[in-house]
């Protein structure tokens, strides 16, 4: 008998359960109104129990008279209504009704899918061939980006008034034309009629988008025909209700579902009035709204059409007295503590009320009322100004910690508020790296720039991309890049160190390949790992050659898929994911790493998961495209793309988001940020490119001239009702803040939070004050303080208790997973981890130490062993452009060498643009102009200082000389690897090098005399250098006795020409030339460079301008922070 297997169960997720909750007599009239009643319009201020209202009315008409299946409720996102279906399945649970195999909730976007799919499925809609899809944001914004990317190539297109021809192409135009095509969407304008509008009322933007709007109709209808942007989907779907060659379906329809529910119809567009006026006139319609929380202007919403409801959902006129009849007021607040309710009423007060509408901003709620709500003692709303961002973010920090640690609220209760997503990533970044637990959604993130993303897509671009006779092509930078990134996993010294051994290698088997070609065949064919690091076989790789490998696999898993059967992206990014072996440590990491770790690693999976779906549905979409083409489409968006992956969700995290993402939530306490004039209010007419306001004026039979004052006001407006919203997510508590200062001032909004009263002492609001965070590495950091401070004092003075204490709470820190707090970590105790030294590395060929060096460092590894090895590694932040520039005037001199001024300028203008876009300038700026002048004078230079060398005697044998020789100190190789400018020989035949200069600072001449460059050269040419060179015995009668070196000063400011001169390096004993000062310095060099640890010496006036203070510990900036332990 066989054992049993173990296996696994599917259980069924737990359903929440939630019993009926009390309901107060003006939801209760909603709740039982009775069959048949026909359209009716809910109002009532938020937390007025709206959306909980339409919960009950629907589980009451299921429970007497209706089937589940005759309901439908309305949301405006998918987001409200996933919310709306938790809690309304939550209550069917506790009825017994159990759960349906149709939702009865839906986001209107979803209800016009569904009309379009199954009106196609029933055979009304030949003309579609394909289930329809919706296009996201980010693709609409694609496809408008390329018809304008074909106008531009092609010389086509629309003739663009020249006020917008500079903007055409940019996010900005694109933003403003999504805009402008989905208002002709939800009030069904044709391009033609656009047009005609256009020329008859001289609006030349609205022809040349008519033009643009036809084509992107065009394009959608020939080669994605089932694809809908949203405004378009709901005015189709209204439009095939609205045929008469389908009324039956239309009224099938209407009595499938004769119950309608729609929430919050205040951010409802008018293509979503159309549609219900289509669909849902006289059946039994409950819609709600709130008019002073309008959060979805900027997409259209209109709330001004609240005054024509209920009469719009009815055949027949209504009187004035029955209309108020079906017009239900909501007038009890269930959420709002009485501080943060008066301060969501006197911003509430600042909106206009809608004509016809009741006002929804009651008095404030009995004292009764608000001691149901919350407890007082924790109920506040407060304004704080701040002395700059910085300072805000700390307040923020500072604010949630307090409220969460003293006030016991969960971080799940807690939210941030910003007017912008921007502002809103910022603040999730700083938290996150606070430790402070942040939600999340991967629908508001750019997924081609997550970390965990865009490796993928560069390796399956390269993959699908014809492979080069060796190697991946890619940029150093960029195979680098990859290396480090989240898949790679190497540091910077890893890459360095792998570098190094491949070029190694390759010299000891007589090669002359660069790291980079190397490293870039390494990555395309990893199986080569052991040979092309000349490694045994037989030991395991070292941690710098770990990455590289893992690289190589997935890129060579993804080739293979590619060139399979199943060629398609997810197929191609499945293959990747899996070479890369890092799903069980990512997965480890979130469920068992620190919290900022763990944070990471719940990103990157919610990244990766939305990339497989993004994939899937590309592949849905676009059948038959390649993995290229995937990549191409997302690296193109500009846009976040909207995922219906599910995203790990942290159980306690801090909400940050946007007004209208907010809109959906409540918390118990709110913090709204950035509060500044300007930002909040932001008063930009929206849509005023393309005068898109104004088309919506001549839509709704308003003038277009002489409103840009209203406007003004009606976005003022607007920016009330989000700000209103936005106070109103809060339970007990509500903060606003802004920075204030010269440049930036608070805005007047924040006076509504927490109105400030002019007194003779304080005719400003006060600047707080924001304490210290105690954010986990703040509490760590004073916890080490008070340590170490009190280890530096003597033992008569030093407090045993307080020390006690301080090591008692990092010890617990360090049980519960924080290893800052533990001292194995803390710098400068631990004990080194390599005493290797760094530079010095096994020559491959000889077994024996060895260190390299050349001429322009030897001066750095002398004067500061700190700093040469700091540039060697690549810790140099100084600007790349002098470095540019020089290298292209030493290309000019070299291929010009004969130095003829015409030939020079010749080469000048035939090859300053390349310079220019190595520079990143613009051709016709004035920078640009200024550079030119400036390679010019150089040059001008450079052909003087050619004819004063003929003049002195002298003539060039060769230009950019490479030359290397290897030197002895003690057990150590010393290679000296250089690259001499200019090979000059002098009258008596002797070798003389010529440094060209093109930096502005020069060395003193005193300098000269032993400048370490200049001598490593000569040293160079008596150790018989150029014997390898084949120039000894056909140019030079002395080829080991160098006649001096000079440095030719090409950039000086100077008027005249400079050329400094260091005399010739005479060996002390002429039997022993090898023994010479120049041949010393570089011994000198190698014995302070070759070693662990690194010199540094302390210049007050050349330190100063060191880009490395900070890593220096004889500076403040670099200062020991165990200093008591030395």
């Amino acid at each position: 008998m066989s054992e049993p297997q173990p296996g696994f169960e599917l259980l069924q997720p737990l359903q929440p359960v939630a019993s009926a909750v009390e309901l107060d007599a003006d939801q209760r009239r909603v709740v039982t109104l009775p069959a048949g009643h026909g359209p009716v319009l809910v109002i009532g201020a938020p937390g007025s129990g709206r959306t909980t209202t339409t919960i009950e009315y629907a589980v009451q008409r299921m429970i007497t008279d209706c089937q589940p299946d005759e309901v439908v409720m309305l949301a405006g996102s998918r987001q409200a209504a996933s919310q709306v279906r938790n809690a309304l399945t939550a209550r069917l649970q506790a009825e017994g009704l159990g759960t349906r195999a149709e939702t009865p909730v839906r986001s209107v976007a979803s209800f016009a899918f569904d009309v379009i799919r199954r009106m196609r499925a029933e055979g009304y809609l030949e003309h579609v061939e394909e289930p329809p899809r919706l296009l996201a944001g980010a693709e609409q914004d694609r496809k408008i980006a390329e018809i304008l990317e074909t106008y531009r190539e092609e010389n086509t297109g629309p003739q663009w008034p020249e006020s917008l021809q500079q903007a055409v192409g940019l996010a900005g135009f694109r933003r403003e034309v999504r805009e402008l095509i989905d208002r002709c969407s939800e009030y069904g304008i044709e391009p033609g009629q656009l047009q005609r509008w256009g020329e008859e009322y001289h609006y030349p933007e609205w022809v040349a988008v008519a033009e643009l709007l036809q084509d992107y109709r065009d394009d959608l209808d020939l080669r994605s025909a089932s694809a809908f942007d949203p405004a378009g989907l709901i005015t189709r779907a209204a439009d095939y209700l609205a045929d008469p060659a389908h009324r039956s379906f239309l009224d099938a329809e209407r009595q499938r579902r004769p119950v309608v529910i729609i929430d919050d119809i205040q951010d409802a567009n008018p293509a979503v009035y159309r549609l219900l006026e289509i669909w849902a006139s006289d059946l039994d319609v409950v819609m709600t709204a709130s008019p002073t929380t309008t959060v979805q202007g900027f997409r259209g919403a209109t709330p001004q059409l609240l005054s024509e409801l209920p009469q719009r959902m009815i055949r027949g006129d209504l009187s004035g007295e029955q209309r108020r009849q079906r017009i239900i007021e909501l007038t009890h607040q269930h959420r709002m503590a009485a501080p943060v309710f008066q301060a969501w009423r006197r911003a509430a007060q600042r909106i206009p009320v809608t004509m016809g509408l009741p006002s929804t901003v009651p008095a404030t709620p009995t004292s009764e009322e608000a001691e149901t709500i919350t407890n007082h003692n924790d109920e506040r709303a407060e304004v704080r100004w701040v002395a700059s961002a910085g300072q805000e973010k700390l307040l923020v920090h500072q604010q949630l910690l307090q409220l969460h640690l003293e006030h016991k609220i969960p971080y799940s209760n807690m939210a941030v508020i910003a007017r912008t997503a921007s502002r809103v990533d910022a603040i999730a970044r700083s938290l996150s790296l606070e430790g402070i637990p942040v939600h999340r959604r991967m629908a508001d993130v750019m997924l081609n720039q997550q970390a965990a993303v865009s490796p993928l897509l560069t390796l399956v671009a390269v993959a699908s991309s014809p492979a080069p006779p060796r190697g991946t092509g890619l940029a150093p930078e960029r195979l680098s890049w990859l290396l480090t990134g989240r898949y790679g996993g190497a540091t910077a010294v890893h890459v360095r160190q792998l570098r190094r051994r491949l070029l190694q290698t390759e010299q000891a088997q007589g090669g002359s390949r660069s790291s980079h070609e190397l490293l870039d065949i390494l990555v395309d064919s990893p199986e080569m790992v052991y040979q092309m690091l000349s490694l045994d076989p037989g030991r395991a790789l070292p941690d710098y050659a770990r990455s590289v490998v893992r690289i190589g696999k997935m890129l060579n898993a993804m080739r293979g898929a590619v060139e399979s059967d199943s060629p398609e992206p997810s197929q191609v990014l499945w293959a990747g994911w899996q070479a890369a072996r890092v799903a069980t440590s990512w997965e480890t990491t979130a469920l068992e790493g620190e919290a900022q770790q763990a944070a990471q690693a719940h990103r990157d999976l919610d990244a990766v998961i939305a990339v497989f779906d993004a994939a899937e549905r590309y592949e849905d979409q676009f059948p038959g495209e390649t993995s290229a083409g995937f990549v191409e489409y997302l690296e193109n968006q500009d846009l976040p793309m909207d995922s219906l992956s599910e995203t790990h969700h942290l159980d306690e995290a801090v909400s940050v988001l946007t007004p209208s993402s907010a809109v959906i939530g409540e918390w118990d306490a709110v913090l709204i940020v950035g509060v500044q004039e300007g930002i909040w209010p932001n008063t930009r007419v929206r849509g005023q490119l393309l005068k898109t306001g104004d088309l919506v004026d001549l839509v709704r039979g308003r003038t277009t001239h002489d409103r840009l004052v209203d406007r003004i006001a009606e976005v003022r407006t607007d920016e009330m009702r989000t700000f209103a919203a936005a106070i109103s997510r809060a339970r007990k508590i509500v903060i606003g803040s802004a920075v204030a200062t010269e440049e930036s001032q608070p805005s007047a909004f924040l006076d509504r939070i927490q109105p400030w009263h002019v007194t003779e002492d304080q005719p400003v609001r006060p600047i707080t004050s924001v304490p210290t965070p105690l954010t986990r590495r703040m509490l760590v950091a004073t916890l080490r303080r008070e340590l170490e401070n009190s280890a530096r004092q003597k033992p008569e003075h030093r407090d045993e208790s307080r020390q006690r204490d301080a090591a008692t709470a990092l010890a617990v820190l360090s049980d519960h997973g924080v290893s800052s707090a533990n001292p194995n970590f803390w710098w400068g105790l631990a004990p080194l981890s390599s005493t290797h030294p760094a530079a010095v590395a096994e020559d491959l060929e000889s077994g024996r130490p060895m260190i390299s060096l050349s001429p322009s460092s030897l001066g750095a590894a002398l004067a500061n062993p700190a700093e040469w090895y700091f540039d060697k590694i690549g810790a140099s932040t100084s600007s790349s452009e002098p470095l540019k520039r020089g290298t292209f005037v030493h290309a000019l001199a070299e291929k010009y060498h004969q130095g003829r001024a015409e030939d020079l300028q010749a080469g000048l203008e035939e090859l300053f643009p390349v310079l220019l876009r190595a520079l990143e300038l613009d051709p016709e700026s004035w920078q640009a102009e200024g550079e030119r002048q400036r390679i010019k004078d150089m040059l001008s230079f450079f052909s003087e200082y050619v004819i004063a060398m003929r003049h002195d005697g002298r003539s060039l044998v060769a230009t950019e000389l490479g030359v290397n020789a290897t030197f002895t100190v003690e057990d150590l190789d010393v290679k000296v690897n250089g690259k001499i400018d200019r090979l000059e020989k002098d009258s008596q035949g002797r070798p003389t090098v010529v440094d060209l200069k093109t930096g502005k600072s020069m060395p003193r001449s005193e300098e000269v005399d032993r400048l370490p460059q200049l001598a490593t050269y000569q040293a160079l040419i008596i150790s018989g250098v150029l014997k390898a060179t084949k120039l000894e015995s056909a140019e030079f009668s002395q080829p080991t006795t160098p006649g001096g070196a000079m440095l030719v000063q090409l950039g000086t400011t100077n008027q005249n020409l400079k050329v400094q001169h260091q005399q010739p390096v005479v060996p002390e004993d002429p039997e022993h030339p090898e023994e010479n000062w120049a041949s010393q310095q570089i011994r000198d060099a190698a014995r302070r460079v070759s070693g662990a640890s690194y010199l540094t010496w302390w210049d007050p006036g050349e330190f100063q301008k060191s880009s490395y203070q900070i890593l220096s510990p004889i500076t403040r900036q670099g200062r020991q922070i165990t200093e008591w332990n030395l």
